[in-house]
């Protein structure tokens, strides 16, 4: 009788163990996929550039030869992505910086990450001290121009930071070395 009451427990023993072990695969594949829906839900909504406006544009822009338009931007949320025009018709005219934002956003091939919060904060601090005072002149042709650009919505204009190419321009704002500083970190110079 001790045999068999042996035999019953180890028994049990063993259903017991094998329901936890399964109540236990099953939790671990639940909460694994509540990771990863949330996780697709968070990546989607990172990627939704329709309420995303440009704050910095850093590009190359040439239509001598063949037409190129392409680069980085960061906005204003601190997401950071790379975009590239294929030929000017895709240029569309834009005549306010909104419009320019949202064209720029319709042709992003690449999400490149996020700035650091604290960068961000900085260099939008600095950037409500540069001002639209530019010095230019005049280098060459059809060598194209890369520049770096700040969209100022509040003064509704794309205000030049430095650009280099046919024409130098370079911006003579105060602050604008500490602007560059911040940008740096993240391949914008």
């Amino acid at each position: 009788m001790k045999n068999k009451m042996n035999k019953a427990n180890k028994k049990n023993r063993k259903i017991i163990i094998c329901t936890l072990g399964v109540i236990i695969i099953v939790a671990i594949i639940a909460v694994a996929l509540w990771i990863y829906i949330n996780g697709n839900v968070n990546l989607a909504n990172e990627n939704d550039i329709s309420n995303k406006n440009v704050l910095i544009e850093y590009s190359y822009e040439n239509h001598a030869w063949e037409y190129q338009y392409s680069g980085t931007i960061i906005c204003e949320d601190g997401s950071i992505y790379s975009f590239k025009f294929d030929n000017p018709e895709s240029n569309e005219v834009n005549d306010t910086i909104e419009k320019t934002s949202k064209n720029i956003l319709k042709h992003i091939t690449e999400n490149k990450g996020t700035m650091n919060k604290n960068d961000l904060k900085q260099l939008r601090e600095e950037l409500l001290t540069i001002n639209n005072d530019t010095t230019s002149k005049p280098i060459a042709n059809d060598m194209g121009q890369s520049s770096v650009k700040y969209y100022n919505y509040d003064a509704n204009e794309i205000i030049t930071l430095k650009s280099t190419g046919d024409v130098n321009i370079q911006n003579n704002s105060q602050n604008i070395e500490n602007v560059f500083e911040i940008l740096q970190e993240y391949d914008i110079k």
